[in-house]
């Protein structure tokens, strides 16, 4: 089983007993997001296969923020020897507003020298099938 460290706003804990009763994760920490949790975080030692940072704008809280959340994992992987989240994975909804998540991503990528990363948007609903498609790498043909 892979060992999947998930932030998925207001949607984490349902997406993760979704991927969880698939069989092919095992979804050990699950977060809302990474700045209100950022005490908690730094306090443990976590290690994972997969990191699925889901940024969905239509399912965040109101208090929710991309830049903040961004600062929080800058601030993670620069203190790396407890945080290991293995490949990380910035999942995001093609939309003009992931333009700026995107962008905001990769500064912090490149600031901290983190590689193991990669991009996925997906066209369309953001749909739980569509997310584990996409961390598995299943494309789906179109009609």
């Amino acid at each position: 089983m892979i060992k999947l460290m998930l932030v998925a706003g207001s949607s984490s804990k349902n997406l993760a007993e979704f991927l969880n009763k698939r069989g092919t994760f095992s979804v050990t920490n699950v977060y809302t997001s990474l700045n209100s949790c950022l005490g908690e975080l730094q306090t443990q030692i976590i290690r994972s296969d997969k990191f699925l940072y889901l940024y969905n704008p239509d399912n965040q809280d109101v208090n929710f923020d991309i830049r903040a959340d961004m600062r929080a994992l800058g601030v993670l992987l620069k203190d790396s020897s407890f945080f290991n989240p293995g490949e990380l994975i910035f999942m995001l909804k093609s939309s003009e507003d992931s333009v700026l998540a995107m962008r905001y991503f990769k500064t912090i990528m490149k600031d901290t020298g983190y590689t193991n990363y990669s991009i996925k948007q997906i066209d369309g609903q953001l749909s739980y099938e569509a997310i584990y498609n996409s961390i598995m790498g299943v494309s789906t043909v179109k009609d």
